[in-house]
């Protein structure tokens, strides 16, 4: 993950926040202000794997994604939120 910022680096995995939710980890691409394509090239997975994770629970596609994916989408969301005025917030529930 080379293209994370130091700020990013310095965040550590807590399991304890797992968080699934297709609706929360669409939140830290919107966040991260990446699109699908860019986010899954930076966090080393396919698009398709990463469209998986990010479809409704209802598709047959779902897959959870697993907490290292989940963690690399918050660090790139973090890194982002570095530089705009926004915050980081690991592990918030979605609110969708």
């Amino acid at each position: 993950m080379a293209s994370i910022q130091m700020s990013a680096v310095s965040m550590k995995p807590v399991a304890r926040f797992y968080n699934p939710d297709p609706g929360y980890l669409r939140g830290l691409l919107e966040k991260a202000g990446l699109n699908r394509t860019e986010a899954a090239r930076r966090i080393g997975i396919s698009r398709v794997g990463l469209n998986n994770y990010l479809c409704d629970t209802s598709e047959p596609r779902y897959r959870a994604a697993d907490y290292r994916t989940q963690f690399a989408l918050e660090c790139l969301a973090e890194s982002h939120a570095t530089t705009s005025p926004q915050g980081g917030n690991h592990g918030a529930a979605s609110e969708n």
